[in-house]
């Protein structure tokens, strides 16, 4: 077999598919994640952020708690692009954990408590992490590191800080690492990848046809720390003024506990597993007509529960996603609307906005609309991947 590299053919000249947007024109690409959040905090500061349970942080408290994680972090040596792990799982402190890495000039690298030790090892060695935030309750350490930092509670108050640049910060820039993922190791062992911050704010805020959160709004969080497709649900909450709901692992087992978590949390955005999303379908699909938006990704979508949420869900915009790690989560976003009696699939093959997409046949031809073909798409803001040829 001979290798063709795409980067020899024209991606921009191909026909766009009926449905297929176009860039936003407008969106922050020269932005970095905190400076983002930081002007959301100034204008929303007693505003939710985040809540878990009883628990909330408004956007002015995890603001003044990732500054603080920051400072500690400067101070015990870490040094501007450094990848720092992240032990734990999805929590209010784990979004300061998060949160403080970036404002620290580094990046983060989630080591989820829910994977075998063994895995987590490995990630820590193949990623070159030389720092880590453990988070309350964690089990796991990383050995052999430079820097080791608890996140405290954060029930304590933060000292105040002088406004202006904090000595030791790094500025950077928006083509700087934000976070390091990895595959799903389905070819092999699973690869690092290195996400920037452009890929980010690309993801959250750069498509027109998908409307992001807003102030007001509740946006699920529930996938694991270690699942790149968080990065959706983290940062286009606290990038846009809405509040990130945290799930508890239960409460995703059971459509009637979920339901309950919806209203209860003011949740009107949710970014399901195919898995979640389909067990909901089944059950009681009805459970998802509160929201205003509703996307699944990760695994084929069953077009025949698809169309039970339709039909169940008539004011909820229902989403099918694609997407490689390597792309910043999300190259494909169709929006659904009711299927054929017997549909065999669930289409996927809108482009996002960003980055351009196509279906490609095996000589890295484009191939017309409903063709079979492989996903080929350019990537914006990924910085590094072991698992992908670059040009």
């Amino acid at each position: 077999m001979t290798d063709t590299y795409v980067s020899s053919r024209p991606l921009a000249g191909r026909p766009q598919a009926p449905g297929a947007r176009t860039p936003a024109p407008g969106y922050p690409r020269d932005s970095r994640i905190p400076e983002l959040f930081e002007a959301q905090a100034a204008a929303l500061p007693q505003a939710p952020a985040a809540r878990h349970g009883d628990r909330t942080l408004t956007y002015g408290q995890l603001d003044a708690h990732a500054d603080a994680l920051a400072d500690r972090l400067v101070a015990g040596g870490v040094r501007p692009g450094d990848l720092i792990g992240v032990c734990g799982s999805r929590s209010l402190e784990a979004l300061v954990a998060l949160l403080g890495i970036l404002k620290a000039g580094c990046a983060y690298v989630p080591l989820d408590e829910e994977l075998p030790p063994a895995r987590l090892r490995a990630m820590a060695e193949d990623a070159g992490i030389s720092a880590a935030v453990t988070l309350p309750g964690s089990t796991r350490r990383v050995r052999g590191l430079r820097v080791s930092v608890e996140v405290g509670s954060l029930d304590r108050p933060v000292p105040e800080r002088a406004a202006g640049p904090v000595p030791g910060r790094a500025t950077g820039s928006a083509a700087d690492c934000a976070y390091v993922a990895f595959t799903s190791g389905t070819t092999g062992r699973p690869k690092p990848v290195a996400l920037s911050h452009r890929g980010v704010v690309r993801l959250v805020l750069s498509d027109p046809g998908l409307t992001p959160p807003a102030p007001g709004d509740g946006v699920l969080h529930a996938y694991s720390l270690s699942s790149d497709a968080s990065t959706i649900e983290i940062w286009s909450a606290l990038l846009t003024g809405a509040c990130l709901v945290v799930a508890d692992r239960e409460e995703l087992l059971s459509p009637t506990a979920l339901e309950r978590l919806f209203h209860a949390g003011g949740v009107t955005v949710a970014y399901l597993t195919t898995s979640v999303f389909h067990l909901v379908a089944r059950t009681r699909p009805e459970a998802l007509a509160g929201l205003r938006f509703v996307s699944a990704g990760g695994e084929a979508m069953d077009p025949r529960l698809a169309n039970a949420v339709l039909a169940a869900c008539p004011r909820t915009t229902v989403v099918n996603f694609y997407g490689p790690t390597e792309n910043a989560v999300v190259s494909t976003a169709h929006v659904l609307t009711p299927l054929p009696r017997t549909p065999r699939t669930s289409p996927w093959d809108a482009p996002s906005a960003l980055p351009p997409a196509t279906s490609c046949g095996p000589t890295a031809r484009p191939r017309g609309r409903a063709r079979k073909g492989s996903c080929t798409s350019a990537a914006t803001g990924w910085r590094w991947a072991t698992s992908a040829t670059r040009s």
